[in-house]
């Protein structure tokens, strides 16, 4: 972090700063367009750029967090001043002070009106967004002690330039102080944010996460009763990752596989089908099925296998196990869907 950086609208303003610097720090670097590495003023040369392009310079000067920093402007007002001071407060995420006064030149503000001489030039500078117009040294150190963002000290010979400008850099350093023992300032330049404006980020953020997961959740949801209303509850992605639903698919498929053989080798009558039809029938309702068409409900052995539940009309039950474990289920299993 550097210790202080000075940005000016053109040349000549950069060069008078770094003159009065001069005068107490010594030696000033003055560097143009970009930002020096260490202290120093920078000339953006923004004042005979277009607005946009001035409020995009000032924006992109504290690449480089700065202990202290500050923008030099014109003192009738020429220029793109209100962007680049905007721009620069929004970059840093620190509070502003405007010091339109510099009595020893004439410049005077009386009321947010800018004067030269007595003369009034420009808008008044109440008119900035968000700025308080504070009339004397005391209104700055109460609103220093607020949460105000912007601040226009507008009295005409109450407040003494120098002096406010001490009590602003004292109090931003006092500010930057807390915060770095805090750990409340983060990032750097053009991203650096306060604690607020961090707060809201990841707040936003974290919503931004939650409403993407709620719709992804919806969606699945959406699908999912979908198709357990075409019965198709094996197709859902959860049903088919879930290990137990996976272990009664296999289960059914085991069941299937046995019964296939068992009516081929064993033939309907064999004592063992029961139990087959059984755990068949089981495994069926365990894996989400529901209404089912057992085939057939009589037919005697053929080449294509032995399907039916009964053999013949008027067989008896106790000759039939096909036919004794799909009445045993359903007197077991009262409709579950």
């Amino acid at each position: 972090m550097r210790e202080w950086l000075v940005a000016a609208d053109d040349r000549t303003g950069a060069f008078e700063v770094a003159a009065l610097l001069t005068a107490v720090v010594g030696p000033i670097t003055v560097s143009v367009g970009r930002a020096p590495d260490g202290s120093g003023v920078v000339d953006l040369g923004s004042r005979a750029a277009t607005v946009v392009a001035a409020g995009d310079r000032a924006r992109s000067v504290d690449d480089t967090p700065s202990r202290w920093t500050a923008h030099k402007i014109d003192s009738t007002l020429r220029g793109h001043w209100a962007a680049e001071l905007s721009a620069r407060r929004a970059a840093t995420g620190r509070r502003l002070v405007l010091l339109p006064g510099w009595p020893e030149m004439g410049r005077t503000c009386v009321g947010g009106q800018v004067l030269v001489h007595g003369e009034p030039i420009g808008s008044p500078l109440d008119a900035l967004p968000g700025a308080a117009l504070l009339a004397d040294a005391d209104a700055l150190r109460a609103w220093l002690r607020g949460s105000g963002s912007m601040a226009v000290c507008g009295g005409p010979d109450a407040v003494s330039v120098g002096g406010v400008a001490r009590e602003v850099a004292e109090a931003d350093a006092e500010v930057e102080r807390f915060r770095s023992q805090a750990n409340l300032f983060r990032g750097g330049g053009a991203t650096s944010t306060g604690l607020n404006e961090q707060q809201l980020t990841d707040l936003t953020t974290e919503v931004s996460k939650a409403r993407g997961a709620r719709g992804e959740a919806e969606a699945r949801a959406r699908a999912a009763r979908g198709l357990m209303q075409r019965g198709s509850v094996e197709a859902i992605p959860e049903v088919q990752r879930s290990p137990v639903i996976q272990g009664l698919i296999a289960q059914k498929t085991r069941a299937e596989r046995e019964k296939a053989e068992a009516e081929t080798t064993l033939l309907a009558g064999h004592p063992r089908m029961k139990q087959l039809y059984l755990d068949y029938l089981a495994g069926w309702k365990q894996s989400g099925g529901t209404l089912m068409a057992v085939f057939s409900s009589m037919g005697t052995y053929s080449k294509w296998g032995s399907w039916g539940l009964l053999e013949y009309h008027g067989q008896p039950p106790a000759e039939a196990p096909k036919y004794q474990a799909v009445l045993e289920f359903l007197h077991a299993n009262a409709r579950w869907w």
